[in-house]
């Protein structure tokens, strides 16, 4: 028996004490099953959303060819292939690094620059409709909690105030964390292609654009939770 075998065994075989605040990671099967359990719903809730931000970001392609139906070369911007177009940068500045992440980096974030909106657009419109689900949860909270006459049952536009200083910062803080990881994703992805077609043009620029999105969420997580009634 190998030293890794021991461990596994002490791991599985330690019997869970549930409810325990102090031994958060003592159940190690009983965390999986949980994981598993919810993780169809997360795979359907991420296939949906993909779809959705996709139609976002064709609205706002139309909506932007339709602005700028008289300026062609801006919308090749918006609507450029980065996987080619890195090749082309990186064959038309051969040996001037300093030009191809340059042109790099810009080209990137014009044509990025729709998805993240789009991106952004349906995150803050979830986090809007969390946070009426939670006030109107709130609302007919207080009304169950608190006595009322008949009049005030006649009454259909009372509704018990639950909008607070608070509240509005905790939404003013989440939108504001939320617009920042999306300028801060398109910036760090825009650096990883620039890199990445100085290293290798075309798959380099998607793999290490796609790095450096993942590096920005480690530097401010993006938290988008809602308070719970």
């Amino acid at each position: 028996t190998n030293g890794l075998d021991i461990f596994n065994h002490d791991i599985y075989s330690t019997p869970c004490i549930v409810g325990d605040p102090n031994v958060p990671h003592r159940c190690p099967q009983e965390e999986w099953k949980k994981r598993w359990a919810v993780f169809p719903k997360q795979l359907f809730n991420a296939f949906v959303k993909y779809h959705v931000v996709t139609l976002f970001m064709r609205c706002y392609e139309y909506s932007a060819e339709w602005i700028l139906k008289y300026d062609n070369d801006q919308m090749v911007k918006l609507t450029r292939d980065m996987f080619v177009h890195s090749k082309t940068i990186a064959s038309t500045h051969k040996g001037e690094t300093g030009k191809i992440m340059n042109q790099t980096f810009t080209d990137n974030m014009w044509a990025n620059v729709v998805a993240y909106i789009a991106d952004y657009s349906v995150h803050q419109i979830l986090l809007c409709f969390g946070y009426y689900v939670y006030i109107r949860n709130r609302q007919k909270q207080l009304r169950e909690a608190s006595p009322r006459s008949k009049e005030d049952d006649a009454d259909a536009e009372i509704r018990p105030s639950v909008v607070d200083g608070p509240l509005f910062l905790s939404f003013v803080n989440k939108s504001s964390r939320l617009a920042t990881t999306r300028v801060l994703g398109c910036v760090f992805y825009s650096m990883g292609a620039a890199f990445g077609t100085v290293m290798f043009p075309g798959w380099g620029t998607l793999f290490l654009a796609n790095m450096g999105e993942g590096f920005s969420t480690v530097i401010l997580e993006e938290t988008g939770a809602v308070p719970k009634a």
